[in-house]
This record gives C-alpha cells, structure tokens and sequence, in this order.
C-alpha cells in the first residue's frame, strides 16, 4: 500500500496514466491515499477502498507500463514486481480484510464526532465495536467475503490471480487480526468507576424517567449525588433541583441545570481540538503572519461558534460604529477623493489594450 501511494502520489504522470486507464475501463477512478498514518481512519478507508475499485485499472497500468519504450529497465522491474503483488491471492484477502476493518472503524470515529454525542452512547458504541471484533474473525465482513469467492475462482474484477504459497509470506489469520484490534479497542473503554459515572448521566435525560413520579420519590438521587461529588458542586442542592423538577416538569432550576451543562462539556473525542487547529491554519497564513494573539482570538472564535453570515445582524455593530464619530458612507458632507486627470495618450492606450 505504501508502495502504490508513493507511486501516484509522488508523480503526476503516473497519476494521469492511471485515470486514463480507468476512463478505458469506464470505471470511477478515485485517489489512492496513504493507509494508517496521522489522519483520521475515515481517510485511510477511502484509501483502501479505491485500491478496491480501482484494481483492475491498476494491473492494466502495470501491464502498460512495462512495455513502454521511455521507462528505463528499473521502473519496468518495479512495475512488474508490483503487478505481481497485487494479483496474488494473498494481497486480495488482505486487501478485502482491512476494508471491512477500516469500515467499522470509521463509522465509529465519524459517529464520536458528533456534537450531540454523550460519554454513555459513546463508550457503548466502542463496546459493540469490541463485540462484532470478536465475532468477525469466524464471520468474514462484505469484503472479505468477496475476496475469499475471488480467491476460490483465481479471478478478481476480471484479473487472473495466482498463488504464491510462500512460507514467510502467508495472508494475515483473519482470527489474530480482529483479535489484536479487539484488545486495542478495550484500552479505549472507560474503567468500571468511569462506567459507573457515564451510566450516572442518563438520569438527566426525561425519557428515561419513569411516568408518575410519585411511584419512585427517590428516582435518581443516587446518581445526581454522584455526579455532584465527581463535579465538586452542591450534593444537597442538585439533589433537591431533581426533585421538584421530577415532580412539577417545569423549567430546570439553575443547580440542575449546571449539572446537566457540566456532563455535557466532557470532551467524547479531540474532535473540537482538530477544527479549531484547522481553523487556525486557515486564519494564520505565511501573508498574515503578524496577527497579534488577540486578533488570532477573536477571529478564531468567531470561526467556531459565531452565527453564520445569513442571520448575522450588523445593526448594533454600525450604530455603536457611528457613535464613535466615524462617518456613515451616505454621508455627503465628506471629503471626496479627487482623481488626478490623465493624459490622453494614455486613455488611447488604455483603450488599445482593453480590445
């Protein structure tokens, strides 16, 4: 994989070739990035998946490649040397087994950045993701389930593949695969007291109190006190907020609803981090460089949580603008610019290169 990335990514040629041999084979071409780097796992999905479908348009840039006359003898032994890792059985089954790995992965990562997401829904979903881990190594994925029909057949997207059956190579054991991605997976989960305490939050959702509250006075106090201590705030009083709000379902008094704002600010994913660094990068350039760290401030905030531009209202801002003493642009008591009149050689000019 970093063998073809380096490949297309490093020459533009090679690039271009492939694309027009996927125009032949009236297939998408797609990018082929790098796999398992520092970006997120969604892209090293995108990259695996276009080696997927853009199989056949590779194998036949490599066929191409190796009989042309403007490569010298070291490109086309590279060529032919990756032509014949490609079509092997073994890279196939590889192939189609980080596809549904990095799949499940990746919707996993893309489901703990959303913003409406809890501690509790979050390390559930990490949990079930541990569970289909441990049951995909016996229960082949979409992918591998095509690879392994592929293999079977020795023809993958109309490639003939072949077998090289070397010892020190063999295809990756789907078992020890999923195996060593589960334990990876567990050191992500919360501990048994952290668990505890993510459980503790669903109490302040009110679809999960019970419908006559006078069933069950003492619903919940248990988990509002714990949450408390763990926030260091008022036991009795958030305890005492979540009774009259479970009894009248009235506004949230201003304890409880501290409560609930500090649960929700505990960071699920570095989601928010990797934005505001992006954000960043695009208001500090090489051209505005000297930006004070005020200025990079406010501007960053308003990149993150300012209004858009389509309900923004700049009225306050003009009048307190106006207050200051500046002067308005319907202002006709300004100073107009006069403009030095030019020559007309120079409107005869300027007219000659305008046509």
């Amino acid at each position: 994989m970093d063998d073809l990335y380096v490949m297309y990514h490093s020459s533009p040629k090679n690039a271009r070739e492939l694309k027009a041999c996927a125009a032949t084979l009236e297939t998408e071409f797609l990018k082929i990035g790098r796999i398992l780097s520092t970006t997120w796992v969604a892209s090293s999905y995108r990259a695996v998946t276009a080696v997927w479908k853009d199989y056949e348009a590779l194998v036949r840039h490599f066929e191409k490649a190796q009989t042309e006359s403007g490569r010298d003898r070291r490109e086309r032994q590279a060529y032919e040397g990756l032509q014949k890792k490609i079509t092997s059985s073994e890279f196939v089954l590889d192939l189609g087994l980080l596809c549904d790995a990095l799949q499940e992965v990746s919707e996993l990562t893309v489901d703990l950045q959303e913003g409406n997401i809890d501690l509790y829904r979050a390390h559930g979903k990490i949990e079930s993701l541990v569970e289909i881990c441990g049951e995909r190594g016996t229960g082949p994925g979409p992918y591998y389930r095509e690879a392994l029909e592929a293999t079977a057949k020795l023809q993958f997207k109309g490639v003939q593949l072949r077998r090289r059956n070397r010892m020190d190579d063999p295809p990756i054991s789907p078992v020890a695969f999923y195996e060593q991605l589960k334990k990876s997976l567990q050191k992500r989960l919360l501990s048994q007291e952290d668990t505890e305490f993510s459980r503790c939050g669903r109490i302040l959702e009110s679809q999960n109190w019970p419908a006559y509250p006078s069933d069950c006075i003492l619903y919940g106090e248990a988990e509002i006190g714990a949450l408390a201590r763990r926030f260091r705030l008022s036991e009795r009083e958030a305890i005492r907020a979540f009774r009259e709000h479970l009894k009248y379902r009235e506004e949230m008094p201003k304890p409880l609803s501290r409560l609930c704002h500090v649960f929700n600010t505990v960071a699920i994913s570095s989601r928010e981090c990797e934005r505001g660094l992006s954000q960043m990068n695009l208001i500090v350039t090489p051209e505005r460089s000297s930006l004070k760290i005020k200025t990079i401030t406010s501007l960053l905030f308003i990149r993150m949580v300012g209004p858009p531009l389509q309900i923004f209202d700049p009225t306050t801002f003009v009048t307190t603008w106006l207050l200051q003493g500046y002067r308005s642009h319907l202002d006709t008591q300004s100073k107009t610019r006069k403009r030095a009149e030019e020559s007309g050689d120079r409107m005869k000019l300027w007219k000659a290169l305008c046509c």
